[in-house]
C-alpha cells in the first residue's frame, strides 16, 4: 500500500538494438522472398518465379520507400505489415499463374499475350473482391485500432 513505484513507458530503442532489429527485418524479408521464389519455381517455372519475386520486392520497396519519404516511423508493426503485404501479393500472383497455366492447357491456338490477358480478366473479379475486403478491414483498423495498429494499417 505504501509503494511509491511508478511505471514508465519507454518507447526509445538504443542504436545497437535498433541496428539488430534493422538487420533482422532485412533478413526476414529476404528469407520470405527466397522461400516464395522457391515455392513458385517448384510449382510453376523459374522464369515465372523470378517475375513473381521481383513484383513482391517492388511492393515491399514501394511501401518502405513511402515510409522513408514521409519520415514515418518504421517499427516492428510496419515490418509485419510489409510481410503481410508480401503474403497477399504472392497469393494473388499464385492465383493468376495457376489460371494462366490452366488456360495454356485449355485454350488452343491463342498467343501467350492473349492467354495472359484472358487469365487476368478471369481473375480480376476475385482480385477486386479480395482487395475490397482487405481494404474494409484496414480502414476499420486505422479508425478503430488505436495507436498500436495505426502504422500497421497505414502500411497495408
Amino acid at each position: 500500500p505504501n509503494n511509491n513505484a511508478t511505471i514508465k513507458n519507454i518507447d526509445v530503442v538504443g542504436s545497437q538494438v535498433g541496428n539488430e532489429i534493422y538487420i533482422s527485418s532485412l533478413g526476414a524479408t529476404a528469407l520470405a522472398l527466397l522461400c516464395m521464389f522457391i515455392y513458385v519455381m517448384v510449382r510453376f517455372q523459374a522464369k515465372l518465379a523470378l517475375g513473381a519475386v521481383l513484383a513482391l520486392f517492388h511492393d515491399s520497396i514501394i511501401t518502405v520507400g513511402i515510409f522513408a519519404f514521409f519520415g514515418w516511423p518504421f517499427d516492428l508493426t510496419v515490418l509485419a505489415a510489409v510481410l503481410s503485404l508480401i503474403g497477399y501479393s504472392i497469393n494473388d500472383t499464385i492465383v493468376v499463374f495457376d489460371r494462366i497455366r490452366e488456360n495454356f492447357r485449355r485454350v488452343r491456338g491463342a498467343s501467350p499475350t492473349q492467354i495472359v490477358n484472358l487469365s487476368l480478366t478471369e481473375t480480376l473479379r476475385r482480385t477486386i473482391m479480395t482487395i475490397s475486403t482487405v481494404l474494409l478491414v484496414v480502414v476499420a483498423m486505422l479508425l478503430l485500432g488505436g495507436e498500436s495498429l495505426h502504422w500497421f494499417s497505414v502500411a497495408l
